[in-house]
C-alpha cells in the first residue's frame, strides 16, 4: 500500500501561501508545488503585518516601531535610535545637531538658533533670559552671579576686565576705551564725572586718564565753544582751554579765574555739553 505524504511542512499545509511576507523576511524554502511553506513563527507574524509609513510596504510585528515624533509605524530599515534618549524615530524625523555632528537626534530634540540659524540640541543651546528665545553656544553668554542662566548677545555684554558677562543693566561701555564694563568695574571721575573702567582711572589722582592729560588748546573748536557758551553765563570770558579726546568725547575744561574752572565733556559731532561741573577753591559741584 501507498504511504501517503505529509501535507505539511514546518507546520503550513502545501500549496500556495496567501498571505503577503514581511518584505524584511524571506521564506524557508519553496515547496515542490510552487508555494511557499512557512514557519509558525513567520505566520503568526503575517497575521499582524502593517503598511510601513515610509516605504509603504508590508511589514510584520518584528521588523517595526512607532516613531517617537508622528507616532507612526515605519519599517526597521527606516528606523534608528536616537543617542541621546534611545527614542525610535524614522528617516524624515532625524536630525543633526551643528555641534555635535555624527549624533542622531530627533527633530523635536533640535531647535535653530535664534541668531544664526543653525541647528542645535539642548546641551548646544540656551534660552536667553531676557526673549525667552533659544540661541546657539556660540550667540548665547553665561551670566554672572545667575547659575545657569544665559542670555544672547544683544542682552547681555562682556566685561573687557574679567571676561564675564552681565545683564544691560549690569555693564555699560567706558567712554574712554569703548569696551563693556560691569559696575563693579567703573569708577567715577572726579574731574569730570563721567563713568570709567579701572583700567583707564588713575586711583592716584582720582580722574579717568582723559582728564589726566588734558593739554592746552589756544585755538579750540567751535561746537566746543558753543557747548561752553551754555554753561559760562554772566559775562565771564575763558582764560584757558584744555581739551583732550578719548573714545566717546572730548574733555574741556575752561578756566575762569579765581582758580575756578568749568569742565564738562562733548560727544564727537555734537555741541552739546554732557555732565558738567564746576571747581574751584570752594569745592566741586554738578552744573
Amino acid at each position: 500500500m501507498r504511504r501517503r505524504r505529509s501535507s505539511r511542512v514546518y507546520g503550513v499545509r502545501r500549496g500556495l501561501c496567501r498571505l503577503r511576507p514581511c518584505h524584511l523576511r524571506q521564506p524557508r524554502e519553496h515547496d515542490e508545488r510552487g508555494g511557499l511553506a512557512w514557519c509558525p513563527t513567520l505566520v503568526r507574524e503575517l497575521h499582524v503585518q502593517v503598511r510601513g509609513a515610509t516605504c509603504d510596504q508590508q511589514v510584520c510585528e518584528t521588523h517595526r516601531a512607532t516613531c517617537a515624533v508622528d507616532q507612526r509605524l515605519h519599517c526597521s530599515r527606516h528606523m534608528r535610535r536616537t543617542d541621546g534618549s534611545r527614542r525610535f524615530v524614522c528617516d524624515q524625523h532625524q536630525a543633526q545637531c551643528t555641534f555635535e555632528t555624527g549624533a542622531v537626534l530627533a527633530s523635536d530634540e533640535v531647535v535653530p538658533c535664534a541668531s544664526c540659524g543653525r541647528t542645535a540640541c539642548d546641551d548646544h543651546s540656551h534660552k536667553c533670559v531676557e526673549d525667552g528665545r533659544r540661541y546657539c553656544d556660540e550667540h548665547s553668554l553665561v551670566l554672572r552671579n545667575e547659575p545657569e542662566r544665559f542670555a544672547c548677545h544683544e542682552h547681555a555684554k562682556v566685561c573687557h576686565v574679567d571676561g564675564a558677562a552681565f545683564r544691560l543693566s549690569q555693564a555699560r561701555p567706558c567712554p574712554v576705551c569703548a569696551k563693556w564694563a560691569c559696575d563693579s568695574h567703573l569708577r567715577e571721575c572726579s574731574w569730570c564725572g563721567r563713568s570709567v573702567c579701572i583700567r583707564d582711572f588713575s586711583t592716584r589722582l582720582d580722574r579717568c586718564l582723559t582728564c589726566a592729560r588734558l593739554t592746552a588748546t589756544p585755538n579750540p573748536p567751535d561746537n566746543i565753544i558753543a557747548a561752553a557758551a551754555t554753561l559760562v553765563r554772566g559775562g565771564a570770558a575763558p582764560k584757558q582751554w584744555k581739551t583732550a579726546r578719548d573714545a566717546d568725547h572730548t574733555v574741556v575744561e575752561v578756566a575762569l579765574g579765581f582758580k575756578r574752572r568749568v569742565v564738562f565733556a562733548v560727544r564727537h559731532g555734537d555741541n552739546v555739553p554732557r555732565g558738567a561741573r564746576s571747581h574751584s577753591m570752594v569745592g566741586s559741584k554738578v552744573l
